[in-house]
């Protein structure tokens, strides 16, 4: 959640119309972050 607020700061000077694309960025953003978590749990369950 702290991320997002970081990012929405870095991303605040961005227009508007850019809001969809940013949107769908920070889907990507925190699904990658997903992935690489689950993936370093399972690698520690191990």
């Amino acid at each position: 959640m702290a991320l997002m607020c970081v990012c929405c700061k870095l991303m605040g000077f961005m227009p508007c119309y850019n809001l969809a694309h940013f949107t769908l960025q920070s889907a990507s953003f925190c699904l990658a972050i997903w992935v690489i978590l689950r993936g370093n749990l399972a690698h520690f369950m191990r």
